[in-house]
């Protein structure tokens, strides 16, 4: 007879003697649900026909070693061999994960906040270091040439004579020291002539004497100009090539 689960609908093909016609308590080896199987039916016994005879022996295949699980009564523990056929397993179907598309207007966003950091980092770094000293280490020009720390005006004499016009004839000179421990490139000079009130009225630029100045070496200068107006008061010497 063939005996089916209630809880799973799994399937057993078990011999009628293994229920017996009173039928008997099975367990499912598949989800370990338990019931009672009712035996199979009697067949009605016909007492004037003759016994038929018992039939030929068949040779039957070794049965199937039995399985761990095979159903079987709780009040007897002997079982018969069987033939079972558990549910066939259940596999999800695979899905493959989706890549998070990226978001086009966050992307620009952010390239648009990093080229803004390094463009005031940019425009900080030549207001507080200078566009010439800048430019100096571009150009592979060493330590710095500012007059404050390597290089210093250690010397100089100014002379002013009145022309006929509304000008003057400013002479300069002086000397450079290199007061670094290294050899330092000599820029140009500017000089400056100022009013009371502190105004630039005329400058000019001096070309330097040399074009470099090795470590404590001392250099002289001189330059004169003929367009100087009337009403300066100061002269001040700085280097750099400004207007």
């Amino acid at each position: 007879m063939i005996l089916t689960c209630p809880s799973c609908r799994t399937k057993y093909v078990v011999p009628d003697s293994a229920i017996g016609l009173d039928g008997r308590k099975v367990r499912c080896a598949q989800c370990r649900f338990s019931w009672f199987q009712d035996g199979p039916d009697a067949m009605p016994v016909d007492t004037t026909a003759p016994p038929a005879p018992p039939p030929a022996p068949r040779r039957a295949a070794p049965p199937p070693p039995p399985a761990a699980d095979t159903p079987v009564a709780e009040e007897a523990p002997r079982s018969e061999a069987i033939d079972w056929a558990p549910a066939e397993p259940a596999y999800e179907e695979y899905e493959e994960p989706r890549r998070a598309r990226r978001n086009p207007a966050r992307v620009w966003t952010w390239v648009a906040i990093v080229s803004a950091v390094l463009m005031v980092g940019a425009l900080s770094a030549i207001y507080f270091i200078g566009p010439q000293q800048i430019s100096a280490w571009m150009n592979g020009g060493g330590t710095t040439t500012d007059a404050s720390e390597a290089l210093r005006f250690t010397r100089r004499d100014l002379s002013r004579e009145p022309l006929p016009t509304d000008r003057e004839l400013y002479t300069v000179t002086g000397e450079i020291t290199n007061v670094s421990g290294e050899t330092q490139p000599v820029p140009r000079i500017r000089a400056e002539v100022t009013d009371a009130d502190q105004n630039v009225i005329y400058a000019w630029t001096i070309a330097p004497p040399v074009a470099e100045l090795a470590a404590g070496q001392v250099v002289t200068f001189s330059s004169s100009s003929t367009d100087v107006p009337r009403g300066g008061r100061n002269l001040s010497l700085r280097f750099g090539t400004g207007n």
